[in-house]
Formats: structure tokens, sequence, C-alpha cells
């Protein structure tokens, strides 16, 4: 009995850890894809501006502008996040190693920030693209 007990320990732990690589994961392409997106935005909107409006001309620059701002704004949350990522895992390692739950604790409060950056970075990622469509809308409208 004791023996079957040990192996539903062994395999808990194992898909304890299981799951956390996971998360990990998950969380790595997520950020990614929000990079990517914000990115792109920059890129195709830089373009349009190039190619398809005369500069001199653009009808309301300021939301391009703060398009603008907030792609790169979201660019700025995803190397925070990275980095904050980066120290959860840091300190969590050190907690194992060390037994320390002080560690843990500091994990902990380090996973909620890049929650919360996460969240920022996609409220400040969609506002941006939202901006973007307007701006592109109201040029593209103009110039037909």
């Amino acid at each position: 009995m004791e023996e079957q007990k040990d192996r539903y320990d062994l395999l808990y732990e194992e898909y304890d850890k299981a799951m956390f690589r996971w998360l990990e994961y998950a969380e790595s392409q997520y950020a990614k894809a929000v990079f990517y997106i914000s990115t792109g935005s920059l890129a195709i909107s830089i373009t349009f501006v190039e190619k398809f409006v005369d500069v001199k001309n653009i009808i309301c620059p300021i939301l391009l502008f703060t398009a603008w701002v907030l792609e790169v704004a979201t660019i700025l949350f995803y190397i925070i996040s990275q980095y904050i990522s980066k120290k959860s895992i840091q300190a969590l390692i050190e907690e194992q190693l060390k037994g320390d739950d002080k560690h843990f604790k500091k994990s902990e409060r380090l996973r909620k920030s890049v929650k919360i950056i996460n969240i920022i970075s996609v409220i400040t990622l969609i506002s941006g693209l939202l901006l973007l469509v307007i701006f592109v809308y109201i040029n593209l409208l103009r110039h037909e």
C-alpha cells in the first residue's frame, strides 16, 4: 500500500511539473504573439503612410501618433514581462534548491506582476490596433 502511495505521489509531482512547464510555454507563446502583432502593426502602418497617404494631407494624425505610442508601449511591456519572467524562474529555482518558502513567495509575486503586465499589454495592443484601423479608414475614405 505504501509503494502505491509513493507511486501516486511521484505521478502527482511529475504531473505538477508538466503543468508548470506547459504554463510557462503558454505564457511565452502569448507574449510572443502580442509582440509580433504589435511590431507588425507598426510596420504595416508605416508602410500605409509611406505608400498610400501624402504625409502633408494626413487626416487626424493624432490617431496615428497615439496608435504608434500604444504599439511601442506594448513592445516595452513585452520586454519588461520577459525580464520579470526570467527573474520569477530564477526565484523558483532558488526556492527549490534551498527548500525556502521565501523565494517561492517572491516567484509568485513576480508571476502576478507578469500577469498584470500582460493584461496591460493586451489593452495597449487592442487600443493601438483600433486607433490604427480608424485612422486608415478615415484616410482611405478621404483619398478615394
